[in-house]
């Protein structure tokens, strides 16, 4: 048998220790199934599922395992053309590699990354297809 703590209709915390005595007569603790998981609403009669967000899920990662969607040939050729396009006084690939490495989390759907990838389909560095491949 197993308890869920109750608050403003949500399912906060879940149990197998009869909460009964133990704690603050102000908290709602109900019996429920094994089934039930923190995040469900408690209707008053039965658990459900926690309604679908509108909100979409962000889609991020470390900069360590973008990196890491690269091949090693690929990241060779995107340093190499970035120090020679520093070089020609050209530094906006240089500029996004850095950003990249300095950012806490790279947002796979974000305009930034977005641009920096057409950067290296339009240098010749990636394919569109590749660039989707990246991104999936």
């Amino acid at each position: 048998m197993n308890w869920a703590l109750i608050v403003d209709g949500q399912v906060r915390e879940i149990t197998d220790i009869d909460p009964a005595g133990r704690f603050h007569s102000s908290l709602h603790w109900q019996e429920c199934g094994e089934a039930t998981r923190p995040g469900d609403v408690w209707t008053g009669d039965a658990f459900a599922p926690p309604p679908a967000s509108d909100v979409p899920l962000r889609r991020v990662v470390s900069p360590l395992a973008f990196r890491g969607r690269f091949t090693d040939d690929e990241l060779g050729a995107i340093t190499l053309a970035a120090s020679r396009a520093l070089d020609g006084g050209k530094p906006q690939l240089e500029v996004w590699i850095a950003d990249l490495g300095a950012a806490g989390e790279v947002d796979l759907d974000g305009e930034r990354l977005a641009r920096g990838l057409d950067l290296l389909v339009s240098v010749g560095l990636l394919t569109k297809a590749r660039r989707a491949e990246i991104l999936a």
